[in-house]
């Protein structure tokens, strides 16, 4: 139930607003605006963090009222009642846990994006393993069945391990150097129009025959006014290229 909540409010905020913060950071950072890129960093920042914060006041102030609605009255019979009841009273033990994995479920999320669009990928996925698959799910599962914490365990691993994965890609976000960020954008940049100019130039070099030039983004009919070669005219599009009309 719990879970679901998370699941539910981190879908609708931080993941959305990482992506976008990935687009944005990226594009200023390949703009060579690193100030408009940090700008766009923090934002998502205030509301990516800011939405979870709100979020998680609500579950923990209003644990009794959310757990009561989740799990319904329990049927009509005394024995649901009670255990109805059981379940609300361990869902208002665990809100806590699961309002901290919130918060730092957000700086996770948004810092995950920032970080895409500084193009460090790796980075990101490298915490997420360690953090969130090491410490979270693994430590959750010996606390659990092997130290004998029951539930419980199972959110002291998995806040443990947001709460470490938050902190961490959060002071590396904290920790960049936008003009630097900036100035690797356009080193990527340059690099793959260089590629790009060098795949070019050896498919030109292989274009013959003596048939006018079409583009390749423009439909290429096979035979007598077959059937387009979409696959064909993407590709030229994508490396702005001109290939002879195929005739058959």
């Amino acid at each position: 139930m719990l879970l679901n909540i998370c699941g539910w409010t981190f879908v609708a905020g931080p993941m959305a607003i990482g992506i976008a913060a990935n687009v944005r950071v990226g594009t200023e950072l390949g703009a060579g605006r690193p100030l408009a890129a940090r700008v766009a960093a923090l934002v998502s920042y205030i509301f990516g963090v800011g939405w979870m914060g709100v979020m998680a006041l609500i579950l923990y102030f209003r644990r009794r009222e959310l757990a009561t609605f989740m799990v319904g009255g329990g049927g009509g019979g005394a024995a649901e009642v009670a255990e109805a009841g059981r379940v609300v009273d361990l869902v208002c033990e665990l809100a806590l846990y699961a309002a901290l994995f919130q918060v730092f479920d957000g700086v996770l999320g948004v810092s995950g994006g920032v970080l895409r669009g500084c193009g460090r990928q790796k980075r990101v996925a490298q915490v997420n393993v360690v953090t969130l698959w090491g410490v979270g799910v693994l430590g959750g599962l010996v606390a659990t069945f092997g130290l004998g914490c029951g539930v419980f365990g199972l959110w002291y691993g998995l806040a443990f391990g947001v709460a470490l994965g938050g902190s961490a890609t959060g002071f590396m976000v904290a920790s960049l150097d936008w003009k630097k960020e900036a100035d690797r954008a356009a080193d990527g940049a340059a690099l793959s129009a260089k590629h790009a100019a060098g795949a070019r130039s050896r498919m030109g070099s292989r274009v013959g025959g003596k048939t006018p030039p079409v583009p390749m983004s423009s439909p290429v009919y096979f035979g007598g006014g077959g059937r387009t070669d979409s696959f064909r005219a993407a590709l030229g599009a994508a490396l702005e290229l001109e290939l002879p009309q195929l005739e058959v």
